[in-house]
This record gives C-alpha cells, structure tokens and sequence, in this order.
C-alpha cells in the first residue's frame, strides 16, 4: 500500500509557479526572514501540525529536480519502494563523499568559519553536540541540501531536539556573538549567510550521532554520480583519483591520517576550481 507523502514547495513571490507537480504549494506569506532559508518554513510546518497529515511530510526547494536530476513523482516512489523507514533523503551532491571525511570538512573549505559559529551557534542554544566529533559521513548519511521527508515522529525529535533551539535563540538574541558569526554572508553561488550552510550540515550530523534512527538514502550507480551529478570534468577527475582508496576505507571503517590529508587537500582542490570557474561561468544549478 502506498503511504502519504506530503512534500511541500515554498512559493514566497507574486504569482510564483511550483515547479513539480507532484509536490504541495506551502504560501510563504512573510518572507523577512528570507536568509534562514529552509528554517523557519520547517519550523512553521511543525507549529501548524501540518506534519501529522500525512505518514512522511518534507519541504524541498523549486531547485529539487534542477539539483538531483529526477521528479518528485520518482523521490515518492523511492520512499514507497522501500517501506519502514523513519526518513528518507536525496543528495545532490554524491561526488562529495570522494574527497570530504564529512560534511564539516567540505563545510569549512567552501565556508570558512563555519565551524567557528556552527560551534558557538550549539553551544550557546544549548545543543549538545560537538562537531568537531562528527564521524564519517559516507553514501548512507550524506544529505547537503533539505531534501528529506520524515515520520511525525522523527520531525518531533529532529525540529524539537534541534531546530526549535536554533530558532528561539536567534529570535531572542539578535545581538549576541553567535547570532552575528552565523548570519555573516559567505561566497556562494547566490549571496547567504553561514545559517542554511550549518542547518543543512546538522540533518547528516543529526543521524551520524543517533543511528537509531533509520535513514534510508536514494541510491546512486558509479556511472550516475560520474555521469549525472558531476558537473564538471575536473570533479570527474577527482572521483576517478579518490574512488578506489575512499571505498576500501568505507568497506574497512578506517580513514588514516594519510588518506584525510589526501582528502582534505582534494577538497582544497575542488574549491578552488569551482570558485574559479564559477566566477565567470553561470553554476548549473542556478539556470534553468
């Protein structure tokens, strides 16, 4: 029996489209908060019991189908395909497991201090976790974007254990240290602040630290993360390059001292190239 699953599209200008068809209208009525991006529209969600109305509830952006090259029709088939889990997520960016031990390390070479105020951000809304602890976060926990939909069971812990915090300390302390490190802009593609980066990063840091919980993540051939998901040939270099070495450690559960040098260097690598290509060259994921 198929289950209900309720994923919702922001729509926050006049006389805006939704984009896939097989995904829910969420009118964004007040958008002032616009920077925090994904947070405050999960958040409404959950203040609104809009996630009990449905067995899996989730909130992706227009950019779903431009970022992971399928439809929402076939993310749902997905889920209804492999019954019993607590959450279900797709990542855009697979390729990323190749040269980054984790979510933070890429997350610190693309946004630099984002650790520093991912880590006074927990700390001072009193969310015990320490990501400097973080493990591996190999094909089975690697997220990136806010493409996941989850039980009601698992919104409460996730919203209310993590992203509530968040949100009340921000809104009650717009002054204070970690409130400014966090909405400090970074270089992107689009202008951000460092907030949607750390949010993101927390959802596979979240499930790395509670392996209760059952995640299930879209699969991805080889041919498909080198094929589809690569947007450029040096990331295909890269993943060639890293493959085999990145694989066995998956397989052995250990990374040397080496081979996170190694990574931490491919990453170096990639940055730059996509901060220099992208400079004068339009990103994919920004046209249509």
């Amino acid at each position: 029996m198929r289950k209900k699953i309720l994923i919702y599209e922001p729509l926050y200008k006049a006389n805006q489209k939704i984009v896939d068809l097989a995904f829910c209208p969420l009118m964004i009525n007040d958008n002032s908060l616009s920077e925090w991006r994904e947070l405050k529209h999960l958040i409404n969600i959950y203040d609104a019991y809009i996630h009990f109305n449905a067995e899996y509830t989730g909130l992706f952006s227009p950019k779903f189908q431009l970022k992971t090259h399928i439809t929402g029709e076939e993310f749902i088939d997905f889920v209804n395909s492999n019954p019993g889990g607590d959450v279900y997520f797709i990542n855009p960016f697979p390729q990323i497991k190749y040269w980054s031990y984790n979510v933070w390390m890429q997350g610190e070479i693309a946004h630099p201090g984002l650790k520093k105020a991912a880590k006074q951000l927990l700390e001072a809304a009193k969310i015990p976790i320490d990501i400097e602890r973080t493990p591996r976060h190999g094909s089975n926990l690697l997220a990136y974007s806010n493409f996941w939909v989850g039980t009601p069971n698992f919104l409460e812990k996730y919203i209310v254990g993590i992203l509530k915090p968040i949100n009340q300390f921000l809104l009650e302390n717009p002054n204070h240290p970690a409130t400014i490190g966090v909405l400090a802009m970074t270089k992107h593609t689009v202008s951000a602040p460092l907030l949607p980066f750390i949010i993101e990063r927390l959802f596979s840091t979240y499930l790395s630290l509670n392996p209760d919980i059952d995640a299930v993540c879209y699969p991805y051939s080889e041919s498909e993360i080198i094929d589809k998901y690569c947007i450029n040939d040096f990331e295909r270099l890269l993943v060639r390059f890293m493959r085999n070495e990145v694989d066995r450690a998956d397989i052995d559960c250990r990374f040397t001292d080496g081979l996170l040098g190694k990574m931490n260097l491919a990453c170096q690598l990639f940055q730059q190239h996509h901060n220099d290509l992208y400079e004068y060259k339009i990103h994919p994921h920004l046209s249509r």
